[in-house]
């Protein structure tokens, strides 16, 4: 799927969901774009999909064996020439690491995705969630995401 050039997004469902899902996901992305003044030439990618794919990402780059939830790639806050389209960052979030946590907490599976892109998102705005402090600010940041794209 092409990025959409008017906003620079490009949103990839691999598994099938709903409209709403992929709407709520889009008014995500488009706020976090706005919030945290990601450049209009900048391409945001977010790949949903299963957890053979996180499973490999996270092999390949983490070293780590198994799916996680979720994962981001910030690529680069600067381009090569002012006019030129570049990517900001990638975040790939597993479906199905998505409906068992949503389970888990009692939540829907789209306020688990919408949850888990926030978070990746916020890892290419330079969050990080490397000790309990920074996890706490980070998860208050994501809520409070996901909440204004609702």
């Amino acid at each position: 799927m092409a990025p959409n050039t008017s906003s620079r997004i490009c949103l990839r469902i691999l598994p099938k969901l709903s409209r709403t899902s992929r709407r709520r996901l889009e008014a995500l992305i488009g706020r976090y774009r706005e919030r945290y003044d990601v450049p209009r030439q900048a391409v945001v990618e977010v790949t949903i999909a299963d957890d053979a794919l996180l499973a490999e990402l996270n092999r390949e780059y983490r070293r780590r064996e198994g799916p996680t939830d979720v994962l981001a790639f910030p690529i680069g806050r600067d381009p090569v020439e002012p006019e030129d389209v570049w990517l900001w960052g990638e975040v790939y979030v597993s479906v199905d690491r998505a409906r068992e946590q949503a389970e888990s907490r009692g939540a829907t599976l789209d306020e688990e995705l919408a949850a888990l892109v926030a978070h990746g998102l916020l890892h290419l705005a330079g969050y990080d969630d490397d000790s309990d402090e920074a996890r706490a600010r980070m998860e208050r940041a994501g809520s409070d995401l996901a909440a204004e794209a609702e």
